[in-house]
C-alpha cells in the first residue's frame, strides 16, 4: 500500500486550510507544553486528517484551526485534523514565538492507514484516542456525545461540563445528582447501550442550577474536580427519608446563593498539606460548617 504524506506547506500552497471538530477534547495547556519537544526531537509521527466534507455529510460542525471560528458550509475545501491537535498547535505557536532559525521544521499529516470509502468519523476519532494515547474521564463524553444520535439532555450537559474541563465524574454528578454515571456507562452508550441513568432527567435542571450558582461563587475553575459534587451528594444522601430530596436541594440552593465573597474565596484557596489534612478535607469541614450555620 502507498502511503502519501503531506507537509504543512504542501496544503497551504494548495491552497487548503486546517480545521478541527468542534465536538474534539480541547486543547490541554499541560499537554501542548509538552509537545514544545517538537523543537527538540521533530516530529516523530504524522498527525491525521480527514476529509471536511465528508465530516461535514456526517453532521459534524468544524472549525477554523487557530481562530476556532466556525467554518462555513460553502467553504469545507479543508482537511480537518483527528489527531495530533495538540501537536500542530505547538508547531504553530513554536513558529510563531520563535526567531527565523530557531525553528524551521516543517509538520507532516497523512490520511488514516485503515481509510475506506464512507468511513464512520466519530468511530474514527474514538479508535485513534482509545487505541493510542487514551482518553480521559470527561473526553468520554464528549466522544459519546458524537456517537449517539439518540437526544439525551443528561449526556449534553455532562458533554458541557467536559468541555469546561470538568472530570467526568464531576460532570456527571452535577448532572445526576447520583453517581451513577461511570466511564463504563459511557463508553457503553458510545457502543450503542444506552444505560437508563443517561435517559433519567429528574435531578437535571436542580443539577445545572447549583452548578451555575456554585460557579458564580467559585468559579468554574474550582468545580473542575470532585469535591464540591461530591460535597453535595454527602449532603442530599444524608438528608432523612421523612424530608423531601427537594427541601435539601433547595436548601443547599439557597446556602451558595447567601455564600459571602470572602467565605467563596477561602474556601477556594485551601490547600491541603503532607502529612496532615488534604484539601478535600478542608473545604467539606469548611462546607460543612458554613452549611450548618445557614440551615440552623
Amino acid at each position: 500500500m502507498k502511503i502519501k504524506i503531506f507537509n504543512l506547506s504542501e496544503l497551504v500552497d494548495g491552497g487548503k486550510k486546517l480545521a478541527k471538530l468542534a465536538a474534539n477534547r480541547q486543547i490541554r495547556r499541560a499537554i501542548l507544553t509538552a509537545k514544545k519537544s517538537l523543537r527538540q526531537f521533530g516530529q516523530a509521527v504524522p498527525a491525521i486528517i480527514v476529509d471536511a466534507k465528508a465530516a461535514v455529510e456526517q453532521g459534524f460542525a468544524i472549525l477554523d484551526f487557530r481562530t476556532g471560528a466556525p467554518i462555513p458550509t460553502e467553504e469545507i475545501e479543508n482537511y480537518v485534523v483527528v489527531d495530533g491537535v495538540h501537536r500542530l498547535d505547538a508547531h504553530l505557536n513554536l513558529l510563531e514565538k520563535l526567531k527565523e532559525g530557531q525553528y524551521s521544521d516543517d509538520f507532516y499529516f497523512m490520511f488514516p492507514l485503515n481509510e475506506k470509502q464512507n468511513q464512520d468519523i466519530g468511530q474514527l476519532l474514538a479508535e485513534i484516542n482509545t487505541c493510542t494515547t487514551p482518553w480521559k474521564g470527561g473526553d468520554y463524553a464528549i466522544g459519546a456525545s458524537i456517537m449517539v444520535d439518540e437526544d439525551l439532555p443528561v449526556l449534553s450537559f455532562i458533554t458541557e461540563l467536559a468541555k469546561k474541563g470538568c472530570s467526568l465524574r464531576a460532570a456527571s454528578e452535577m448532572a445526576t445528582l447520583t453517581d451513577t454515571i461511570t466511564k463504563g456507562v459511557i463508553v457503553k452508550a458510545m457502543n450503542g447501550k444506552i444505560d437508563d441513568s443517561l435517559k433519567f432527567t429528574d435531578n437535571l435542571e436542580y443539577g445545572k442550577r447549583l452548578y451555575y450558582l456554585a460557579a458564580e461563587k467559585f468559579g468554574e475553575e474550582f468545580l473542575k474536580t470532585r469535591i464540591f459534587p461530591d460535597w453535595v451528594l454527602k449532603v442530599l444522601n444524608a438528608t432523612p427519608a421523612s424530608t423531601p430530596r427537594i427541601d435539601t436541594i433547595e436548601k443547599i440552593a439557597s446556602f451558595i446563593s447567601n455564600l459571602s465573597k470572602d467565605d467563596a474565596e477561602e474556601i477556594v484557596k485551601m490547600r491541603g498539606c503532607r502529612g496532615g489534612e488534604t484539601k478535600e478535607a478542608l473545604v467539606n469541614k469548611r462546607l460543612d460548617e458554613l452549611f450548618q450555620a445557614e440551615v440552623q
